[in-house]
């Protein structure tokens, strides 16, 4: 069997592997990552209990131990652990495991196997998806398939930690393609990262420990200061592209938005949500009812605008509700922010981050007006 995997779309990190073991030296200072999965695709307990042993076994190998936390996809799951929704640090990452069905939303190639969400600002990233499915298009048995769903985890987890999109030539599990050979030396156990990268690897993580520190130590204020809220601020928002904008300009809006945010402080994570009522069985999370930390996001495109517009000029609208509670349910126009890009020369997703930016800020400010300030 010959498997080949090729593709990339920018801002997004997409799935290959390699081979060639490194050899690891143990830091002074353990390291130590923490990773929520999400397991969208109904994988076994059996098979990701394999898979996430082979990941840490990579992940060993160079240094750094990890500790695995598996999260709800339903609100009554939810319920019963609460401890996925608590604050993310930057020690902590987000796996989520797609089904086919899920797979087939993004605009890539059957071939893509996953992809790492890297912020624009060089910071550190958090969010990986495995198409998990497809990973047993390369497997023999079921052995094999968690053995590669373990590498396909780690290699976009490779992604996060190295803060890199690309991938090397030559050897090490962050080559492309996968091939045969590759196949080989994973049955064999000996696709690791090369030396250089877990280097890399191990200074990146213990960075983000030492953020991590410093965002969580006790805050001794001035006199005459108010000390600083503990938790950080932190919404989630449903995300519903009914413009079915691609792939990657989502992921750059997402991380635009979250930038802007960012700046006052507060955190913002994105979740994708089913657009037709055959794919709420695949969202179980997004059944949870909107709420003020919880807002909803939707996509239009443009033939639901020309249904809902009222004015030529807006980009979007947020909805609010007659009793006067909070809003949650937020608005903008795709097609109108691709126009407006073309037209000043600026990419899509900037645009349209910035929007989606300003309609959240309608539903956490509580106010339909503008600022007359710059």
């Amino acid at each position: 069997m010959k498997k080949t995997l090729t593709g990339v779309v920018a801002g997004w990190t997409l799935l290959y592997g390699g081979l060639v073991p490194s050899v690891a030296q143990s830091p002074e200072t353990p390291l130590k990552i923490e990773v929520h999965l999400y397991n969208y695709s109904g994988v076994s307990a059996e098979a990701l209990a394999r898979g996430e042993q082979e990941t840490a076994r990579i992940y060993r190998h160079l240094g750094v131990e990890m500790e695995w936390r598996h999260c709800p996809r339903t609100a009554e799951e939810l319920e019963q652990n609460p401890t996925c929704d608590l604050p993310a640090s930057t020690t902590t990452l987000t796996v989520r495991l797609l089904s086919n069905e899920m797979g087939h939303r993004f605009p890539v190639h059957d071939d893509i196997y996953g992809f790492a969400l890297l912020p624009l600002n060089q910071g550190f990233g958090a969010t990986a998806n495995v198409f998990a499915d497809r990973a047993r298009d390369m497997a023999a048995d079921d052995e094999l398939h968690r053995v590669i769903l373990g590498h396909l985890i780690a290699h976009e987890l490779g992604h996060l930690l190295l803060g890199e999109a690309g991938h090397p030539a030559g050897a090490g599990i962050m080559h492309v393609p996968w091939q045969t050979k590759e196949l080989e030396r994973i049955k064999q156990g000996a696709m690791f990262f090369l030396p250089e990268q877990a280097e890399k690897i191990r200074a990146r993580v213990l960075a983000r420990m030492t953020s991590s520190n410093h965002s969580t130590a006790p805050h001794h204020p001035a006199a005459g200061t108010l000390p600083a809220a503990e938790p950080s601020p932190k919404i989630t928002v449903f995300v519903y592209n009914y413009a079915a904008i691609p792939a990657d300009v989502l992921a750059q809006t997402e991380a635009e938005a979250a930038r802007i945010y960012q700046h006052v402080g507060i955190e913002v994570r994105w979740l994708d949500c089913p657009l037709s009522p055959g794919e709420v069985s695949q969202f179980p999370a997004c059944q949870v009812p909107p709420g003020p930390t919880k807002p909803a996001l939707r996509i239009l495109s443009q033939s639901m605008v020309e249904r809902l517009r009222q004015a030529q000029d807006s980009f979007g609208f947020a909805l609010y509700p007659e009793d006067g509670s909070f809003v949650v349910v937020a608005n903008v126009f795709a097609h109108d922010a691709e126009q407006l890009a073309s037209r000043r020369g600026m990419r899509q997703g900037v645009i349209l981050g910035h929007l989606v930016a300003h309609e959240l800020g309608h539903m956490l400010l509580g106010a339909m007006s503008h600022s007359s300030a710059a």
